[in-house]
């Protein structure tokens, strides 16, 4: 029997895996295939994160492991069916031809490593055998010999057939993600009771139904991070009865669990045909009662009775807003990070959710209609701790309640207020009160002027990232902090340090965030307002200790711009346009040239010329990496780029 030679004394396990983790899969797959040695060295690493895809019958290999060849065979069982709600039960071995030889014989899974494979197999059922070897998924063949190296799992429309091979061969599984498909209770709870010890991470995304998933969750002991993103789900997320069905017994059984993020759910709500009481649907028994799990107790409602077709989530509401939401109080929760889609959830049942969450770090409450100036009253007093803030859409505070906001929480690192509506007043409060904000978004935020995104630039000197899309009315003042140095006394920030009385010395102050910002998404920058245009050419008339009659010269927008944005100088991504901007004009000053990596122009004056995008992408910006252009430009420019630099470019509408 041929010898191998023993691996070299000089190759530790710690330098096999950093070696291994700088290589992509195409070339773990190679380095497994040249020996004995390196398949025990890079197999593991290959196996360690997988995408398993649902193959329909058009297919006739996977995406990852295409480097393997498949040949059917003509006496190959029939493949199973496609649809995602088959069960088990619809198959039995008579199933199959009684011709077929052995699967140990036929199988090219029990080629090599027969201890393993033997330890594998074992753990499926006849028929789960015979559903793999007919399978002509590569990946899922591959299950039953690697199946324990798999710690993530990306799984894609799978059926029930694939879930129970997940079951029985991924031992060692701790992130399981589930894109499409239908789901329900029956097909998670077998997988979760099984996997409770190791799995960790759960993430549903874009399901196409998800139906009492909350009830197989319980199962996980483990459970530390759970997402659910953009699917049609078939219970009661968005209502009142949502945290006491769901919710709660989830963090009673996973006393784990950090992350909860529950984003963009489309509900599929039931419909009341008959007469409803809504005193009786709301009653949640105990630890042990039916349901969902029960809640902390009763779940008072307010004898509503619907007669008729209704909506099941609506009568929940109704009763919900007419009597205050009584329940015994929740158990106290170790979560860091939660993020709802609140919809028409009460503010009142929402505080009492975050009153058993001292811990948290991070809060997203979006699309709220319900959140109020007195809900961030007392968010202190309930989460102490936060850090990352979001506010996306929530249409009754005001700004009294940001300011609050921004009072109660003077560390805030992240802050999303897009959405609503602001004034330079609130940004103001923001800049004097939050002075280490590093990411801020106010997207589509009306009534903000060039004054208060000057105050977040003058002020706020830790700030990494700003977002400014789509807000209304900005124009190219907005870089000239000369706006900003005339104010009367009363509107004047305390934090910006001009005296109004003697603009003879005046100086241009530096953006704060000058040496920090990173990204910068600009809106369409369009011309200044009558008000704004006064309010400047007076600044500059008393900074320059001129005549208020002599004629005022055309305002150098591009000029303007090329001097703002040359005092950044670590921009690697940013977004600019106008309608009366020059790109060239612009985009000459920026001293971060060499770092810009991704570009995209929403807007110009003209249309771009040949002569422009070879500026932009030889000379300009040398290191670019992603550059998008509006889609109806010149069509000669789009093939010049794509042509000289394959893969950068991608146009907009």
């Amino acid at each position: 029997m041929t010898s191998f030679p023993s691996r070299s004394p000089f190759m530790l396990p710690e330098l096999d895996r950093h070696i291994a983790s700088h290589m992509d899969r195409a070339s773990l797959a190679c380095a497994a295939r040249v020996s004995k040695l390196w398949y025990d060295i890079f197999s593991p690493v290959l196996w360690r994160h997988v995408s398993l895809k649902h193959l329909s019958e058009d297919d006739n290999y996977d995406d990852e492991f295409n480097f393997i060849p498949w040949t059917p065979s003509a006496s190959s069982p029939p493949s199973l069916p496609s649809s995602c709600s088959s069960t088990w039960s619809s198959w039995s071995s008579s199933s199959f031809p009684r011709s077929s030889a052995p699967l140990s014989q036929e199988s090219s899974l029990s080629s090599s490593s027969p201890g393993v494979t033997a330890l594998h197999n074992s753990k499926l059922s006849l028929v789960q055998r015979a559903f793999v070897h007919a399978s002509r998924n590569k990946v899922l063949k591959g299950l039953v010999r690697h199946g324990h190296h798999i710690i993530e799992l990306t799984a894609t429309g799978i059926t029930d057939q694939e879930m129970g091979v997940i079951r029985q061969c991924c031992t060692n599984l701790r992130v399981l993600e589930l894109i499409g498909g239908r789901y329900s209770a029956e097909n998670l709870t077998d997988l979760f009771q099984m996997r409770r010890e190791s799995i960790q991470t759960v993430r549903f995304r874009s399901c196409v139904i998800l139906k009492d998933i909350f009830q197989p969750l319980a199962h996980l002991s483990n459970l530390r991070e759970f997402e659910l993103y953009g699917s049609f789900v078939g219970n009661t997320i968005t209502s009142p009865y949502f945290f006491q069905q769901d919710l709660y017994p989830m963090l009673r059984a996973c006393p784990l669990l950090r992350t909860v993020l529950i984003d963009q759910v489309y509900i599929i709500d039931q419909q009341v045909g008959q007469t409803f009481d809504v005193t009786s649907s709301l009653a949640v028994s105990g630890e042990g009662g039916g349901g969902g799990g029960g809640g902390g107790g009763p779940l008072v409602g307010s004898g509503l009775v619907s007669s008729g077709p209704a909506s099941m989530l609506s009568v929940h509401l109704k009763a919900a807003r007419s009597q205050p939401y009584i329940t015994v109080p929740p158990p106290s929760s170790s979560l860091k990070k939660f993020s709802l889609d609140c919809g028409d959830i009460p503010a009142s049942v929402i505080m009492a959710f975050l009153a058993t969450c001292p811990q948290l770090q991070e809060l997203a409450l979006k699309w709220s209609r319900e959140l109020c100036d007195f809900s961030l009253t007392r968010l202190y007093a309930k989460c102490p701790r936060l850090t990352h803030v979001s506010l996306h859409r929530c249409e009754q505070i005001t700004e009294v309640g940001f300011k609050t906001l921004f009072k109660s929480y003077p560390n805030l690192v992240t802050l999303d207020l897009s959405h609503n509506v602001l004034s330079d007043s609130v940004l103001e409060e923001l800049a004097r009160s939050c002075r280490w904000v590093q990411h801020l978004s106010l997207n589509h935020c009306r009534n903000v002027t060039e004054v208060g995104i000057q105050q977040l630039l003058l002020n706020l000197g830790s700030l990494t990232h700003l977002c400014l899309r789509f807000i209304p009315g900005i124009s190219c003042l907005m870089f000239d902090n000369v706006l900003t140095a005339g104010l009367p006394p009363v509107q004047l920030s305390p934090l910006i340090a001009y005296p109004p009385s003697d603009f003879g010395t005046f100086v241009p102050r530096p953006w704060a965030c000058h040496d920090t910002l990173e990204t910068l998404l600009l809106p369409d920058l369009v011309q200044p307002s009558r008000a704004m245009l006064e309010q400047y050419h007076h600044n500059m008339f008393l900074s320059a200790k001129l005549d208020p009659v002599e004629p005022v010269g055309a305002l150098e927008s591009d000029a303007i711009v090329q001097k703002g944005l040359g005092q950044f100088t670590h921009l690697q991504t940013m977004t600019l346009g106008g309608n009366n901007m020059e790109m060239r004009i612009a985009l000459s000053g920026l001293i971060s040239s060499h770092k810009l990596s991704s570009l995209r122009i929403t807007k110009l004056k003209r249309v771009m010329t040949i002569a422009d995008a070879e500026w932009l992408i030889e000379s300009g910006f040398p290191k670019l990496q992603q550059l998008s252009i509006p889609q109806f430009g010149n069509p000669q420019v789009t093939e010049w780029i794509r042509m000289k630099q394959p893969g950068i470019l991608s146009t907009d509408k």
